[in-house]
């Protein structure tokens, strides 16, 4: 893909914020100039995010390579890294951690702004690595899957006690008692998360968190 052209549609996956908004361009007036400077050991692509938050090539970057750039401060920048000769540019590429920058205005072209680009940090999870660097809305959101995972296995439990075959004789009393409450926990199944198990659970949101 040549220097200013627009990776195919087919091939792009518009970014957007965590409440679903499109990341994009607007109008704005407000010039600014930016230096990007790339700590990665790998090429790098400095990607515009056009008005129609689709990926326009500006410049590739060799490793410790530097590219002054004009801009605007509603345009927002993105980053891809190729990790080897002949791979495809599909590594993320972070600055401050975050995958996607916004220029800061009253930088000049003798002074522009310095964005400083490196690899994402990686922890490997555990309790304190999720409670120190996951962001607080996530922590959250783990913390309210989990509760409800626990409070939808426990209800399917107790269905699953009330279900047993009791002793002696079944009364047709008993036995429309016994088909509601399997219809019951079949139903708490299909719409729960109960019938994951709590280990894969917690697998799943720690993988989450790296």
């Amino acid at each position: 893909m040549d220097v200013g052209e627009e990776a195919p549609q087919a091939l792009q996956t518009p970014l957007h914020t965590t409440d679903g908004l499109l990341i994009r361009s607007r109008n704005c007036r407000r010039e600014t100039y930016l230096n990007f400077v790339n700590h990665t050991p790998y090429s790098v692509k400095l990607l515009w995010l056009t008005y129609q938050g689709q990926e326009k090539l500006y410049q590739y970057l060799a490793p410790r390579q530097e590219w002054r750039q004009q801009t605007f401060c509603t345009h927002p920048w993105t980053f891809r890294a190729s990790l080897g000769e002949g791979e495809e540019f599909t590594a993320t590429v972070v600055v401050d951690d975050y995958p996607v920058y916004y220029p800061r205005r009253g930088h000049t072209f003798g002074n522009p702004q310095p964005v400083h680009l490196r690899m994402p940090t990686v922890f490997d999870w555990s309790h304190a690595t999720h409670r120190e660097h996951a962001p607080r809305r996530f922590q959250a959101a783990v913390k309210a899957l989990l509760l409800c995972h626990h409070r939808l296995q426990g209800e399917q439990d107790r269905l699953a006690k009330e279900t047993e075959a009791p002793a002696g004789r079944f009364t047709r009393g008993r036995t429309a008692k016994r088909a509601k409450l399997e219809q019951a926990r079949t139903d708490a199944c299909e719409r729960s998360l109960g019938a994951l198990p709590k280990d894969l659970v917690a697998l799943l949101c720690g993988a989450s968190s790296a």
